[in-house]
């Protein structure tokens, strides 16, 4: 087994575990980390125009024994649904368990990293920090692991000029206290546009107003525009939820991704759908014909892009890949295009490895899934290939594989590319299978309940999971908010 020099670029999550994997191999590692600490997105800062995108109340959307790692566990007094406190703790806790710590550069930006005309092998990486100024490393492999919270993505919006109020992204948001008596729009219910949003009209703001393509979630209390999907009518013994049109979701059934909840009546948010216009004089039209007169602030929560600040080489990917065939005209210009954006890292074997050069992989792309168990079960893949315990297929066949996933992949490709959801078992199946390294396949029908508990229930995180210490077997308690009955469920 051959002992490489392996560069990881990032501290966060994904890059002390792929560390940990790493050393695990048997190979010696670096982690450059440009921050003064470990733990990436999960450091909080009262700054507004910090790296980090965590805000004060942040709670993690999924239980720890769907974030739990191989190794120490997540202390017995931490919630079933931790603190991004928690969770920096954690983290730190498991770097100084596998000694990752002490191969940590802090302070230490990747700024480039190249391979000379002709070389096959060593990767240059030029680094910059206080204490060294600006130096290089030679590796022999590299791990990119920068995460994709740092580069906000702004949606479009016609007229936006128009409004001269506040207008910020979610990534700077951190307390509800700058918010108060203003009348606030937000833009998109994804996770963060929902809890934001909550937090704002329970804390003080004048108005909260979501727009949103996932319109259709309505306040009992009347103060959404008309209802325009079922709403929950009831929950049976089992967990089963009833909406309003008969259809009925349960545990195993549901989607991972997560979908709004019909608010209920102490709700005081206004929904609407996707914003039409806005008119010079500030007012919001939305795509229903009903607007609002001007807000006082607009918050993005319209997400993130894949950003690597120009240190990679551009020919890893597309336009300039030339791995092109299997791709028809039409999918080609489309992920070329959502490449170009930001939106997709392509092309990629698995997301994992730059088919151009599979000495260069990745952590971390895939998203609507266990995260950290993504993280660990993509690192201990990257380690043995590296180790050459496992084996790649050749370059034009790990491209047709690329090209399948993406005739594969619904429309557009900007959002579903590394979109898991209900690919998730699929996913982890494979890369299990390639890696050599096996999943716990209890681990999925728990991904699977709380996803379905944060689709369905906006008290989600009242749930509570615990593992029985002789039989080893787990059970979920969950009583919805309004209902007199608890709901248990056992898993084998």
């Amino acid at each position: 087994m051959p002992s490489l020099r392996v560069g990881v670029i990032g501290g966060g999550a994904a890059g002390i575990v792929a560390a940990k994997c790493l050393l695990d191999e048997g190979h010696t590692v670096i982690v450059f980390e440009k921050s003064p600490s470990v733990g990436g997105v999960w450091n909080y800062n009262e700054g507004l125009n910090a790296d980090s995108c965590t805000y004060k109340s942040l709670r993690t959307n999924l239980p720890t024994v769907v974030m739990q790692l191989k190794g120490p566990p997540f202390p017995p007094e931490v919630p079933c649904y931790p603190s991004h406190v928690d969770v920096l703790n954690y983290l730190k806790n498991y770097a100084a368990h596998f000694h990752v710590d002490e191969i940590i550069r802090l302070n230490s930006s990747v700024t480039r990293v190249y391979k000379e005309d002709g070389e096959k092998s060593v990767w240059k990486v030029c680094v910059s920090s206080p204490e060294q100024g600006g130096y290089e490393e030679e590796v022999d492999r590299l791990v990119v692991c920068n995460g994709h919270f740092s580069k906000p993505f702004y949606t479009t919006v016609k007229g936006v000029e128009n409004f001269r109020g506040i207008t910020v992204h979610s990534k700077t948001y951190r307390a509800p206290g700058l918010y108060v008596d203003k009348n606030v729009l937000i833009i998109g219910r994804g996770p963060s546009g929902d809890e934001i949003s909550k937090e704002l009209a329970k804390n003080g703001a004048k108005s909260v107003i979501v727009s949103s393509e996932k319109y259709g979630a309505q306040s009992s209390n009347g103060n959404a525009d008309q209802q325009t999907q079922a709403s929950v009518d009831h929950i049976e013994a089992d967990g089963t939820v009833v909406l309003s049109d008969g259809t009925r979701l349960t545990p195993d059934s549901v989607d991972a991704t997560p979908q709004p909840i019909p608010l209920d009546a102490d709700d005081t948010r206004i929904m609407k759908p996707s914003i039409n216009y806005i008119d010079e004089g500030g007012k919001v039209y939305f795509i229903n014909g009903s607007y609002i007169e001007a807000p006082d602030v607009i918050i993005f929560c319209t997400g993130y892009v894949y950003s690597f600040g120009g240190m990679l080489p551009t020919g890893l990917f597309f336009p300039e890949a030339i791995c092109r065939r299997g791709l028809d005209e039409d999918l080609t210009a489309e992920v070329i295009a959502a490449t170009a954006a930001g939106h997709v890292v392509a092309p990629t074997y698995k997301q994992v490895f730059a088919i151009e050069d599979p000495t260069l992989a990745f952590i971390g792309l895939p998203f609507d899934t266990t995260t950290f168990q993504c993280f660990e079960l993509q690192s201990i893949w990257i380690s043995r290939v590296f180790s050459s315990f496992v084996k790649l297929p050749s370059q034009s066949d790990m491209f047709a594989d690329f090209c399948d996933e993406i005739h594969q992949t619904k429309s557009p490709l900007r959002k579903n590319v590394h979109s898991l959801g209900l690919k998730h078992f699929r996913y982890f199946t494979e890369v299990s299978e390639l890696s050599k390294s096996p999943v716990d396949a209890v681990s999925f029908v728990l991904f699977g309940d709380a996803a379905y508990l944060l689709v369905n229930f906006d008290d989600f995180r009242s749930a509570t999971y615990r593992q029985d210490p002789d039989s080893g077997k787990w059970t979920r308690r969950f009583k919805p908010k309004g209902s007199l009955t608890e709901l248990v469920r056992a898993f084998d």
